[in-house]
């Protein structure tokens, strides 16, 4: 019997996500002591296991960590000054998005431990000096790619492309339309690339895991706000679909930068060429 698999449980104010599944209890029971005990000191974490009949019985684990809020030490060592730079103004967007969420009274969890360093990698993988909507869009995919903050990845390069958005006009006043409101949620035009982003994300994150649900007689995956993943449209046997998502993830960001442009007036920064990385770093200084 197939049916729908949740890719998210909630305990509280923490948002569990599945990390493993497998016929048996006592191997989940041995996954759940695995990641206990692999728990680094100082973080927190919480564990379920659910029973699914699917073609048979399944246990889901479901896992969430919650770390220190603060940054590692000497994460800027070895980067050039520029990486630094590049880094420091995505951490500053961050900052800015979690100060909004505390405000409202929903403080973001830590759910895994900051990795700045990896910012600058994100900055690497673009492919500058291009129109500007390529280049946003693929900065914007880059940075949710990476994964580099502790929570709010999608929040954070949404805010950060307006940032870039603002550096390349004649007017830097400009102003450039929100992709959601003060209440933390989606509009209407902005929320279906977001929810085909998340989507694409996890299928390029969690393919190994996703194959194994689909041999296991799981139909849909299902992420919070009713995300869905069809298993049966994907092969992974034969295809690379990490490879394919990452692609598909890429050109539905191009897409919202597209459409964001459009919606602010701002459409003539649709034929602008980007004047590359060293020039945006110094418009940043």
């Amino acid at each position: 019997m197939g049916g729908v698999l949740p890719y998210h449980r909630t305990r509280g104010e923490l948002i569990l996500s599945l990390r493993y599944i497998t016929p048996t209890r006592d191997r989940a029971q041995g996954v759940v002591s695995d990641l206990e005990s692999r728990t680094p000191e100082g973080v927190q974490i919480e564990t379920e296991v659910h029973r699914h009949e699917f073609d048979g019985n399944v246990y889901a684990v479901y896992a969430a960590q919650s770390h220190p809020e603060e940054l590692p030490d000497g994460w800027e060592q070895s980067l050039t000054r520029d990486d630094i730079v590049l880094a420091d103004s995505v951490l500053n967007t961050f900052r800015g998005v979690q100060a909004e969420w505390a405000e409202r009274g929903e403080p973001l969890n830590y759910y895994k431990k900051p990795e700045p360093r990896r910012i600058s990698e994100a900055f690497d993988q673009v492919e500058w000096r291009r129109d500007v909507p390529s280049v946003g869009g693929e900065l914007m995919s880059s940075l949710i790619l990476t994964h580099a903050l502790p929570n709010a990845n999608h929040r954070t390069a949404i805010a950060y492309l307006r940032t870039y958005l603002q550096s390349v006009t004649e007017a830097p006043e400009a102003e450039f339309e929100y992709a959601g409101n003060y209440e933390g949620d989606w509009h209407e035009w902005a929320r279906n690339h977001v929810y085909e982003s998340k989507r694409l994300l996890t299928l390029r994150r969690k393919a190994d895991l996703l194959h194994y649900a689909k041999k296991a007689g799981v139909e849909t995956i299902q992420r919070r706000s009713g995300i869905e993943i069809e298993l049966s449209a994907y092969d992974f046997e034969n295809g690379d679909i990490r490879a394919v998502a990452e692609e598909g993830h890429r050109d539905r960001c191009i897409q919202f930068v597209i459409e964001l442009l459009e919606r602010s007036g701002h459409t003539e920064l649709k034929e602008r060429r980007d004047d590359g990385k060293e020039a945006f770093v110094a418009r940043l200084r």
